[in-house]
């Protein structure tokens, strides 16, 4: 007989809506048993008494080649499409409560005789047919895995087609140990098994024995939950996955210190769940990228995303989720935040945030993982039919601590300095920086004066312009050549005759001022070299030497130097 894996038609939003109607599956029930489905619930993420919890670091990926589809037939405990799924702590009994049976939509017969994949690295202390008390896991592949906790843990995989390793050889994660069948009955060595059809029954226990009855299998210890596996938590019945097991570890998520962090969709923090079909990747959303899906008003969602959180340091964080305008519709989506040991809800209008971030409030974490953000798309909003529907948007988490931040995001500041220019310091999340070295300086100063000698004896001269770059040099001034005009030096007149000029009273009395003028030893001497170039700084500059004399200042000084000289000759006809 076949089954659908969920009382709810595979079909429940619309053929049109959604392509691909999903495909009967033989229902698989753990050592064959055949069982009535009822409606998926949601799985017991905490540990039931006696079974315990995978230590976080120990990471595992699903049994299956990278990129395959995977799909939950029966789930944890005996109530999940598997009555065998039981015992958390029993002495003498294996305790599987928390084992899960898996096929391969995507291939013929469930995927039968598809690889599959050791989850973590370890030593092979089974293989080949199980007998007597445990002759009902066939084939089957025993797994020691010595994470560094002081327990020793095993995973098992039954029900196999063909066997690819021995008792005592050492496996990498991805490495082959058989292939998916549907064996059962090992004293007889059956390879196609009359209760149930192909599958790969998986479970993994902690401080277990290994030996009983016949050929032996993995009794006493404890169940353990084996999630995350590749980022799959509060894993159910009827839940469809893709592995990424490729012989690597999975990507661990990423510590969340305490500054602003940003959790895009396709890191390894956010996991999806549900049917495929019902997924639509879009090029639009936070960082280029976004999924969206159909709400269904459904007691049991279909689809789900979770954002795995683990931060560094406890405290009190701001949480917002990215809404992309086109796809966030939902005035009921329900942002489940797992914090702290308790659980809490955020039911926001995704309307309200186009192209913006949504503020889910402000909790309490503690330091270290499990912990979470859950949205799921039965928000009670109906699935219509396929031109009616509301969508609801899955992109980007963006945590912040809740202290006053000085700075978000990535930005950066920048600031001049030198001569034109400028020096950045960037944020990190919450906090400046410090101020890197300056940038991109000119060459000279605004306002800068640079000369050079020209000529017989003429100057010329170039200034800096505002952007800190010289300008070209002026036309050269020879030494009878008339001067340019200066703002603030005296005009003089540029042929003035000798009778013009200031004399001195022949008395040499009635002008006081006349006893002021300079002597010719007084005066300012002109470099007798004339083919230095000088560079006078603005006020803006450095304290440099006072400017050289302007030739309107250099004439008026030499007009005074023949009025004394007249003077003198005045002076001895006198005598």
């Amino acid at each position: 007989m076949e089954y659908h894996p969920s009382s709810r038609p595979p079909t429940q939003r619309g053929a049109s809506a959604k392509a691909a109607p999903a495909r009967p599956l033989a229902l698989i029930v753990g050592l064959g048993l055949v069982l009535g489905l009822s409606a998926a619930v949601v799985a017991i993420t905490n540990p039931i008494s006696g079974a315990v919890a995978k230590p976080d670091a120990f990471r595992v990926s699903w049994p299956f080649q990278a990129g395959q589809r995977v799909y939950v037939t029966s789930g944890y405990g005996p109530s999940m499409g598997s009555s065998l799924h039981r015992n958390t702590e029993v002495t003498g009994s294996a305790n599987d409560h928390y084992a899960l049976d898996l096929v391969l939509p995507d291939h013929p017969n469930n995927g039968h005789g598809q690889p599959v994949l050791a989850m973590a690295p370890g030593t092979v202390v089974k293989a080949g047919w199980a007998t007597a008390g445990w002759a009902n896991y066939g084939l089957r592949v025993i797994v020691r895995h010595d994470f560094n906790d002081g327990h020793s843990y095993v995973t098992l995989y039954a029900h196999l087609d063909q066997i690819a390793v021995r008792e005592g050889d050492h496996v990498e994660q991805g490495q082959r140990l058989g292939d998916l069948g549907d064996s059962c009955e090992g004293d007889s060595q059956n390879r196609s098994c009359p209760f149930f059809g192909a599958h790969l029954h998986i479970a993994m226990h902690r401080d277990s024995n290994i030996g009983g009855s016949g050929t032996g299998g993995s009794y006493g210890g404890r169940a353990v939950v084996m999630e995350p596996i590749d980022g799959a938590q509060d894993i159910v019945q009827g839940n469809t996955f893709t592995s990424q097991n490729n012989g690597q570890p999975p990507a661990p998520c990423a510590t969340i210190e305490r500054r602003e962090t940003i959790l895009e969709d396709d890191g390894p923090c956010l996991t999806r769940q549900g049917p495929p079909q019902y997924w639509h990747e879009e090029s639009q959303g936070h960082g280029g990228r976004s999924f969206w899906t159909y709400t269904i008003a459904d007691p049991a969602p279909d689809n789900s995303a979770r954002w795995n959180l683990n931060f560094a340091q406890a405290g009190e964080y701001d949480l917002w989720a990215y809404i992309p305008r086109a796809f966030g519709q939902s005035q009921r989506a329900r942002y489940v935040v797992r914090h702290e040991g308790r659980q809490d809800e955020a039911v926001r209008d995704q309307r309200a945030s186009p192209d913006d971030w949504l503020s889910l409030g402000r909790f309490r974490f503690a330091q270290g993982g499990d912990q979470s953000v859950l949205l799921e798309d039965n928000t009670g909003e109906p699935y219509i039919n396929a031109n009616d529907n509301t969508k609801i948007a899955f992109d980007a988490l963006r945590i912040r601590p809740a202290q006053d931040c000085a700075c978000s995001g990535a930005s950066e500041e920048s600031q001049a300095c030198g001569r034109c220019g400028a020096r950045t310091r960037r944020c990190d999340g919450c906090n400046w920086g410090d101020f890197g070295a300056c940038q991109g300086e000119g060459p000279c100063a605004n306002g800068d004066l640079e000369e050079q000698a020209c000529g017989s004896n003429g100057v010329q001269r170039r200034t800096c312009s505002d952007t800190c770059q010289w300008g070209g040099f002026d036309a050269c001034l020879e030494d009878g050549d008339p001067p340019a005009e200066d703002a603030g030096t005296p005009d003089a007149a540029p042929n003035a005759d000798a009778d013009d000029l200031p004399t001195a009273d022949a008395d040499n009395q009635g002008d006081a001022a006349s006893d002021d003028l300079p002597e010719p030893d007084d005066l300012p001497e002109g470099d007798p070299e004339g083919s230095n170039r000088r560079v006078t700084r603005s006020a803006q500059g450095c304290a440099t030497p006072a400017s050289a004399p302007t030739p309107a200042a250099l004439l008026l000084a030499l007009a005074l130097l023949i009025g004394v000289a007249r003077r003198k000759a005045r002076t001895n006809q006198l005598g």
